[in-house]
C-alpha cells in the first residue's frame, strides 16, 4: 500500500491540553491518499494538502501569500501610524501598552501607540552606513504560518480576494481642526554634524535619490515627490532658508500635505551622516473613504457624493482627487442619500451644526447618511501581526467573505460558514462527515483525546485560555471525529479489519523467533481479598471476585468488545487470588500491533494503549500489573493478503487467504489471516 505525504494536521483531537496539530498527519487531514498521492479538499493545495488555497487567485489583483510571507514583506497600514505627539497637549509617552495614557480610542488604538510602534524600527550603524533607519516587521511562526494563504491586494484594490476597487479617501471638510498647526502629518529628522555629505529617504518601499547636505528645502521636497508612494509633501528647515549643512545640528520637518491620517515613518540611511529620527506629529484631517460624505461603488472605485458635496483638492477646495471632500455653498442638514430624509430616517441622528454628522445606529455603520449595513466581526483568517505571533484579529467577514451592504449578511467563501465567515467548515461527503462521524470545533474536538496511557478518553481542553494567541483557532476551525468503523479526514473511508500477517509466522530478532502474542500479568498478592472491576480503554467489567474461575474472569473481559478474544490462565490454585501468590495471564488472541521489524508491514500509527489495563475496587490495589509477553505479530489491513474495499469496509483475500480466528486457523473474521488448505487433482 503506498503511502502519502504528511503535513500538520488541520483539524485533529489533541493529544494533552493545548497541545493539537500534529505533523506527520497523512494528506494533513484535508484529503485523502489514493495511490500514494494526496487528493484535497476542494481550496487545499500542496503534496500533503497543507496549504489553504487563496480565494479567486485573487482576482488578478493582488499576490498570493502566507501568513509568514505576509508579515515579512508588509507593514501593517494599523501599525506605526500614530505618534509620540497625538494633539495639542496629548502625549503617547507610554513605555508599555498597560502605561499608556488614557485619550479616546478613535485616536489612541491599543496597537498604535508610538512607543510600541518604534520596537518595529531599528536606528544604528549597518555595515557601509554610519546611520540607517529601517522598518523590522513582526514575526508570525506560529502552526499557521506556512499553511494559511490569502491575498495581499494589489494598491487600490481591496477584499478578502482583491475583488473591491477602492474608492478615493480623504478629509470631512464639514469637521474642524483644533489647532491650525496640526493640519497636516509633520515627520522631524534630526542631522546631526553635517557639513558635508549625502542620505536617502524611503516611504513605503520607495526610496529617493541621494540628498545633499548642501540641497535646499525645495530641491528635497523635489527628490520625495519623485517618489510614487508619495503624492504631497512640503520640508522645512530648522536653519530656514539655509541648507542642512549650514549648522552643526538641523532638523528637517517633512508635512505631508496630501496624505492625511496616520501613516508610516520616513526612514532613512547614510554613509557620511549621523540622522536621528525626531517624531512624528499626527494631523487632524481624516483619511475617509470618500471623504464620509458620499458612497463607494466597489465594482468602479467612484464616489457617489452626498448632494452639495463634490471632488475636492485636498484642501478644502474643488479639485480632482475624486474623495468628495469640498462642500459646495452652505450645508444645512445630514446626507440624505438613499431614504430622502437626513441619516435614512430612525437609522441614525443628525448632529446639527456645525458639522452636519450622521451618529449610524448599529449596523447601518457603512454609509454617511446610515442606509447601508456593516457585516459581522471575526477573527481574520488572514491578516498582518500586531505583534510577534499575534495575529487573526478581528475583521469584517473575518476576511474569508464579501459584505453585502444593502442586507448586512456576508457572503462567505466555499468551505466557511458563520455569520461573520468565522468557522471553517466540515468537510462534507453529501454530508458533514460524510454522515460517519461528530462535526465538531478544535476545542470540542479535544474533549475525545485519548490518555497516551490507557488509551482511554482524557478530554483534553484547548484554547479555554482568554486570548491564547497559539490557539487563536479554538473555535473557529472545525474537523470530524468519526464513529467507529470510519476514517478519514472526512469519514468517508470505511475500515477493513485488521489481522497477523499469516506468512510471515516468524520476526527476525537477531536469529528466526516465532511470532508470539501479546501476553499481560496481573499479580496478585498472598490472601489478598475483595473484587476487581477491569477497564480496557473506556469499557469496563462487572465487578470480578476475588474467588472467580479463569475461566470467569476470560468471560467477563470478553465483554469489552474492543478488546477481541483472549484467552485467561492462572500460575497457580483455581481463583483469581488465593493464599499463595498467584499471577493471572491474560493472553490476547485477536489483538495484535507487533513486528515492527517486518520490513512489508503497512504502515500504521500504533494505537496507544493498546494492550493497557487499569482497574479499579477493593482488590485493585493488591494487584500488579506488567508484561510478561511482548507480542510480536502484526496488525494490519486485510492481514496484508487482501484490498480493503473502503466504500464499504470489506477485505477481498488474495487467493489462498481467508478469514481467521486471529491465530491464523480458519475463522470468522474476514481478515485474510488465515492460509486456506491446498487441494490438488491427479488424473489416471
Amino acid at each position: 500500500m503506498k503511502t502519502c505525504p504528511v503535513g500538520v494536521a488541520w483539524s485533529d483531537v489533541a493529544s494533552a491540553t493545548d497541545v493539537a496539530h500534529a505533523y506527520g498527519t497523512e494528506c494533513s487531514n484535508r484529503g485523502l491518499c489514493v495511490d500514494g498521492a494526496c487528493v484535497c479538499q476542494a481550496g487545499w493545495e500542496g503534496v500533503a494538502c497543507e496549504r489553504m488555497a487563496c480565494p479567486n487567485a485573487c482576482s488578478g489583483h493582488g499576490r498570493c501569500m502566507t501568513m509568514r510571507e505576509y508579515a515579512e514583506t508588509e507593514r501593517n497600514p494599523q501599525e506605526c501610524r500614530t505618534t509620540d505627539e497625538l494633539l495639542a497637549n496629548a502625549k503617547c509617552t507610554a513605555k508599555t501598552l498597560a502605561d499608556r495614557p488614557l485619550l479616546p480610542e478613535d485616536i489612541l488604538l491599543p496597537k498604535a501607540c508610538a512607543t510600541q510602534c518604534e520596537n518595529t524600527y531599528t536606528e544604528g550603524a549597518l555595515p557601509g552606513y554610519t546611520s540607517a533607519s529601517y522598518y523590522t516587521p513582526y514575526k508570525y511562526e506560529n502552526w499557521d504560518a506556512d499553511m494559511i494563504q490569502g491575498c495581499h491586494c494589489d494598491v487600490g484594490w481591496s477584499g478578502y480576494d482583491c475583488s473591491l476597487k477602492d474608492c478615493p479617501k480623504g478629509d470631512d471638510p464639514m469637521t474642524t481642526v483644533t489647532v491650525a498647526a496640526d493640519t497636516y502629518t509633520r515627520q522631524e529628522i534630526k542631522v546631526t554634524s553635517a557639513s558635508s555629505g549625502s542620505f536617502r529617504l524611503n516611504f513605503m518601499g520607495a526610496e529617493t535619490s541621494d540628498i545633499s547636505s548642501s540641497d535646499s528645502a525645495s530641491t528635497m521636497t523635489a527628490k520625495l515627490l519623485a517618489l510614487p508612494t508619495i503624492d504631497g509633501v512640503a520640508v522645512s528647515f530648522s536653519t530656514g532658508a539655509a541648507p542642512i549643512s549650514a549648522s552643526a545640528d538641523v532638523t528637517f520637518t517633512v508635512t505631508f500635505t496630501q496624505q492625511f491620517g496616520r501613516i508610516p515613518r520616513l526612514t532613512f540611511k547614510s554613509q557620511t551622516l549621523s540622522l536621528t529620527y525626531v517624531k512624528t506629529t499626527l494631523g487632524e484631517k481624516e483619511n475617509l473613504e470618500c471623504s464620509d460624505r458620499g458612497f463607494c461603488d466597489t465594482a468602479t472605485g467612484i464616489c457617489t457624493c452626498a448632494t452639495f458635496f463634490k471632488s475636492s483638492n485636498g484642501h478644502n477646495a474643488a479639485g480632482q482627487r475624486g474623495d468628495c471632500g469640498f462642500a459646495e455653498g452652505q450645508i444645512t442638514k445630514c446626507p440624505a442619500m438613499n431614504m430622502g430624509s437626513s441619516c435614512s430616517g430612525q437609522n441614525g441622528f443628525c448632529s446639527g451644526p456645525p458639522s452636519y454628522k450622521c451618529t449610524c445606529n448599529q449596523p447601518n455603520t457603512a454609509s454617511p447618511d446610515c442606509f447601508l449595513f456593516s457585516c459581522p466581526r471575526g477573527p481574520a483568517w488572514f491578516d498582518l501581526p500586531i505583534a510577534d505571533n499575534v495575529a487573526h484579529q478581528e475583521a469584517e467577514c473575518s476576511n474569508r467573505g464579501l459584505c453585502d451592504r444593502t442586507t448586512g449578511i456576508c457572503q462567505c467563501q466555499d468551505g466557511f460558514e458563520g455569520t461573520a465567515c468565522e468557522r471553517l467548515k466540515c468537510p462534507e461527503n453529501g454530508l458533514a462527515c460524510s454522515g460517519k462521524g461528530v462535526c465538531a470545533t478544535m476545542a470540542n474536538l479535544a474533549e475525545y483525546g485519548i490518555d497516551p496511557v490507557t488509551g482511554a478518553t482524557a478530554s483534553y481542553t484547548y484554547g479555554r485560555t482568554p486570548g491564547d494567541a497559539q490557539r487563536w483557532d479554538h473555535s473557529s476551525i472545525k474537523g470530524c471525529h468519526c464513529s467507529a468503523g470510519y476514517k478519514g479526514y472526512d469519514c468517508s473511508i470505511a475500515e477493513c479489519p485488521l489481522g497477523d500477517d499469516p506468512y510471515s509466522e516468524y520476526v527476525k530478532l537477531g536469529a528466526l523467533v516465532k511470532q508470539k502474542n501479546h501476553i499481560v500479568k496481573l499479580t496478585c498478592a498472598a490472601g489478598a481479598t475483595g473484587a476487581i472491576q477491569i477497564k480496557y480503554r473506556d469499557q469496563t467489567t462487572i465487578s470480578i471476585p476475588h474467588t472467580a474461575t479463569a475461566s470467569y474472569v476470560e468471560e467477563q473481559i470478553e465483554t469489552m468488545t474492543r478488546i477481541g478474544d483472549v484467552l485467561v490462565s492462572y500460575s497457580t490454585g483455581t481463583t483469581f487470588c488465593g493464599s499463595s501468590q498467584n499471577d493471572v495471564y491474560i493472553e490476547y488472541l485477536t489483538l495484535h500491533n507487533g513486528n515492527s521489524n517486518y520490513k512489508d508491514q503497512t504502515l500504521r500509527k500504533k494505537p496507544v494503549g493498546i494492550y493497557n489495563l487499569t482497574f479499579t475496587g477493593t482488590l485493585a490495589p493488591k494487584v500488579l500489573f506488567d508484561t510478561h509477553v511482548e507480542g510480536t505479530k502484526e496488525y494490519n489491513i486485510c492481514s496484508d493478503r487482501g484490498i480493503c474495499d473502503t466504500s464499504t469496509g470489506t477485505c477481498t483475500c488474495f487467493t489462498g487467504a481467508g478469514s481467521s480466528d486471529g491465530q491464523g486457523n480458519l475463522g470468522t473474521l474476514s481478515n485474510c489471516g488465515h492460509i486456506l488448505p491446498f487441494t490438488s487433482s491427479s488424473s489416471s
